[in-house]
């Protein structure tokens, strides 16, 4: 079983990294070159004390808001006045940069012409950082090419994280990709941002803004690297590989310094262990290889590529990927399952189709508008949004068409907030049609399904079923009976009006609550859609439907608790659908399952969860209609099986996130079954085989991550389950007690055979191991049952008094001749020893003089007062004995015994007796 490490985070070109490059690889003897072409290209150290005689860094200017220059730049007021700083401790030598913010932002920028770069090179800047009484601010290191006039080339800035130090010195950095062969020149700036220049565009303009005025922000030691071009490529639009296909990388250094480089590629798998790596030949300039890394199993993986020159590391780039299943590629597509992104962008538009195609999902959701969009770049023709829907159309899949958000311009003239798209769709059509028309006319027949929003709004919810009313009067002209889905807030219950057919609805899972919670999601809208269709009986569209939107990482960062997590979630979702009857109109999407590459020519990656939504995908998508069966053969396990014959699948997980791991044993098949790891993995489990008992099992390892189990015999492991006592508590109390044993036959024939109750008892190793308390008769019950018949045999079952209370193990040899003669089979179950009515919980610590002073806690839950006797004793120690009296309905009484010369994990036990009614608890705990 793989390592529940955290899936290996992002990687990239590291602060230290770059940094590094100002020391460790400003070596000696270094050939004469220009200063353009050297590794470290320039350091800005803010030593000037004695040759700089301005307030501000030599060749720097403070870029803040000045009318008189002009200098047009709101949120940076001309107060706030950066510059050099000797008397603050600095990060080395005396000197430093310093950018005080007194309400609103601050920038000194270096000017243009000090750095001349290659047309085509990348480069690193870092720097150290420290910042105090920052509250809302950060502070950030910007960088952008110019051309030779000194003019800003368009889409080249890059903008490090924001940070805030509280006191410290830390390390910034930011990689600037040579995307633009017209550069000329870089220009660096040193930030220190209030909120309301993170990210403006996105901002509710009705947002009140906080700031700091007394925040400052001290840079040190800024330096800028030439670095080298790295690339990483596998071949495929979303780095999806076919199982057909060998993954393989294709690589690319390219280094302008003229020093000798060297690369290495590791490929590490989604656990961070290494599979394979290769080291390039050295040489100066340029390195291009293919490498075909050993992968033995599908899944996700990640390729880091390293540079070094001198033995140092000069550049790191990496690049995710993942390798398919054969056997998810054998299955139909399924319906229920679908992928959904925004494709506004062209890497994004390349990606999702072959992202689609490769997880073998039947629907995809794609985003088409966004609030950035004018009305040129939003027409079908213009937009690459719509070359991703007419591939996906053309392959099969069926298409959602997303409007996420309104183009900021049609918002305006509607009067409505850009992500309110139902309020821009239900006003006047004159409005919004002319920019939605040719969309409508080209693809108003192929796509029946369209989504109004991005984001649920709890305060607009009251109004969403008469929006998307108003709206698909309007859509319906070009569409034939549409669907028009709204996105709905988790947690809050679904008006009736949005459950009719013709209406759908989008939840997005938030994580906040248990598993259970979706569960009653989709039960819940269950109840309300069946209603809905029938009060809307003859409606020509379809019943109403609903999705549940899961999240995806946007860096790579998930864990396998967090995959286990995803699929806990989704399969809870998928049984309640086949549960309640609406499979057919539940559907799951994942959001966004990708990251870009960034670089030259960005490329979208598939993050782990795309692995493993193909494998739910390929599993749960064309299983359930036959039903789904809800197992319960130990405590704190879920078991769900589903499938019919030899195709069954078993899935199973620990409810319990504070449970132990645990092993399911039960014969699945008479021959191997097939273990399927959540990222595409199979691996045959063969049976256990006890010759000496003449039984066999599968041992499955249980944990909170679902095992999923395919090629069971379904009916088999029905039947083994329904092998039970009943009732399954046992009441302990004096005597003989009365159950029955339980057999059903799941079949569509006559089935016999015997079943041996072999636990409790001990014999389930056979008879030297006998625990001759137990008494249960009889212990073998021959059965003969017609099908889809049930028996239950009676069974007197008594134990002894030192009995613990608590679960015990029962075990089930069956003896089975059905559609074939099966060896025998063995069925582990747990059966509770307690009372109904009576609790009893026993702690111990070690006491001054070595006495262990044992409490016992009494609880009383039934009708009426109880009487109880109790009785404490360990190894070496007497026995020591106290009563309770007259407890009442709902009370807790505790005795205490101070025992004597009991060693350290010695055995303490504690007996409850009620003499009135037979009742005995015992409890067992290690002396401390």
């Amino acid at each position: 079983m793989a390592p529940r490490g955290r899936i290996i985070p992002g990687l990239g070109l590291s602060c230290a990294a770059i940094a590094a490059l100002a020391g460790d690889l400003a070596w000696a003897g270094e050939p004469e070159r220009p200063s353009g072409a050297q590794r470290v290209v320039r350091v800005f150290d803010f030593e000037e004390r004695d040759f700089n005689p301005l307030p501000v860094p030599f060749g720097w200017i403070r870029a803040q808001h000045d009318p008189s220059i002009p200098r047009l730049r709101e949120g940076f007021p001309i107060w706030n006045r950066g510059g050099l700083d000797y008397e603050t401790p600095a990060y080395s030598g005396i000197g430093s940069a310093v950018l005080p913010a007194e309400g609103g932002s601050a920038s000194l920028r270096l000017l243009s012409g000090v750095i001349s770069v290659f047309p085509g090179a990348d480069y690193g800047i870092t720097a150290q950082v420290r910042t105090e009484d920052m509250v809302h601010a950060r502070a950030a290191i910007a960088a952008r090419l110019l051309d030779q006039d000194g003019r800003v080339l368009p889409g080249t800035e890059s903008r490090s994280d924001l940070v805030r130090t509280d006191g410290d010195w830390r390390p910034l950095g930011v990689h600037l990709a040579g995307t633009d062969e017209r550069a000329a020149y870089l220009q660096i700036e040193m930030l220190v941002l209030q909120p309301r220049q993170w990210a403006p565009d996105e901002a509710n303009p009705f947002h009140v803004w906080h700031e700091d005025y007394h925040a400052r922000a001290w840079f040190d030691d800024l330096t800028v690297s030439l670095l080298p071009r790295m690339e990483l490529d596998t071949g495929h639009h979303g780095h999806v590989i076919p199982a057909r296909e060998r993954p393989a990388l294709n690589i690319l250094v390219r280094d302008l310094t003229g020093d000798r480089i060297e690369a290495v590629v590791r490929v590490l798998d989604a656990d961070g262990r290494p599979i394979d790596e290769h080291t390039m030949r050295p040489g100066m300039g340029r390195l291009v290889e293919r490498f075909e890394p050993g992968l033995t199993r599908p899944g996700w993986y990640r390729a880091v590529l390293t540079v070094l020159s001198g033995g140092q590391p000069v550049g790191s780039t990496v690049l995710d990927f993942a390798w398919g299943a054969p056997e998810d590629e054998q299955r139909p597509r399924s319906t229920s399952f679908a992928l959904r992104g925004s494709a506004v962008e062209p890497e994004r538009a390349r990606a999702l189709p072959t992202m689609a195609a490769w997880t073998g999902v039947g629907r995809a959701e794609v985003g088409v508008w966004s609030h950035r969009l004018d009305r040129a770049s939003a027409d079908p023709d213009a937009n690459p949004a719509f070359g991703a829907v007419r591939s996906m159309l053309d392959a099969g899949v069926e298409v959602t068409i997303a409007l996420d958000e309104v183009p900021r311009d049609l918002a305006e003239l509607v009067g409505r907030d850009p992500w309110d798209v139902p309020g821009v769709l239900a006003a006047d059509d004159g409005l919004w049609l002319p920019w939605a028309e040719r969309m409508l006319d080209q693809f108003g027949q192929g796509v029946l399904s369209w989504r109004l929003g991005r984001d649920a709004i709890e305060s607009r919810g009251w109004r969403l079923g008469e929006q998307a009313g108003a709206a698909s009067v309007s859509v319906a002209r070009w569409v034939p009976g549409p669907e028009l889905i709204g996105p709905w807030p988790v947690g809050v219950a679904v008006p009736a009006e949005l459950s009719i057919p013709g209406r759908g609805l989008v939840v997005r899972d938030d994580g906040a609550g248990s598993d259970a919670a979706l569960d009653w999601l989709v039960s819940s809208w269950a109840g309300l859609a069946n209603t809905g269709a029938r009060r809307v009986s003859g409606s020509d569209s379809d019943a109403s439907t609903l999705t549940i939107e899961f999240p995806s990482s946007d860096d790579g960062r998930v864990s396998r608790a967090a995959l286990g997590r995803l699929a806990r979630r989704v399969i809870t979702a998928w049984a309640a659908a086949n549960r309640t009857g609406v499979s057919d109109r539940v559907r799951f999407s994942l959001d966004e399952a990708w990251r870009s590459t960034g670089g030259l020519r960005p490329s979208m990656m598939p993050t782990p969860e795309l692995a493993a939504w193909r494998t739910l995908a390929s599993v749960l998508g064309d299983r359930g209609a036959g039903g789904v069966d809800e197992i319960r053969l130990l405590p704190g396990v879920r078991i769900l099986l589903t499938g019919e014959d030899d195709e069954g699948v078993l899935i199973a997980w620990l409810e319990d996130p504070e449970a132990p791991l645990r092993v399911l044993d039960l014969p699945l098949h008479p021959g191997p079954v097939r273990r399927v790891d959540l990222l595409g993995e199979r691996r045959i489990i063969e049976p256990v085989e006890r010759e000496d008992l003449g039984t066999s099992w599968h041992r499955i390892a249980l944990s909170r991550e679902p095992v999923i189990i395919e090629g069971v015999r379904a009916d088999l492991v029905r039947f083994l389950a329904g092998v039970r006592l009943t009732p399954e508590r046992l009441n302990p109390v004096m005597g003989g007690r009365r159950h029955a044993l339980v057999i059903e036959n799941p079949w569509d024939f006559p089935i016999r055979g015997r079943v041996f109750i072999v636990e409790p008892g001990g014999l389930s190793e056979g008879t030297a191991g006998r625990d001759r308390s137990w008494q249960i008769a009889p212990r073998v019950v021959a059965f003969s049952l017609d099908a889809g018949q049930r028996r239950e045999e009676p069974i007197e079952l008594s134990f002894g008094a030192g009995q613990e209370t608590g679960w015990a193990e029962a075990i089930f040899d069956v003896q089975l001749f059905a559609d074939e003669e099966y060896t025998l089979l063995r069925v582990p179950r747990r059966i509770e020893i307690a009372s109904e009515d009576l609790d009893m919980e026993v702690v111990a610590y070690r006491a001054p003089g070595g006495r262990v002073s044992v409490h016992a806690v009494v609880t009383n839950r039934s009708d009426r007062p109880r009487s109880v006797e109790l009785a404490a004793v360990a190894a070496g120690a007497s026995r020591e004995r106290a009563t309770i009296n007259g407890l009442n309905r709902g009370e807790t009484g505790e005795r205490r015994f101070m025992l004597e010369g009991v060693a350290p994990g010695a055995r303490i036990s504690v007996g409850l007796t009620e003499p009135d009614t037979g009742v005995r608890l015992t409890r067992t705990i290690d002396a401390p």
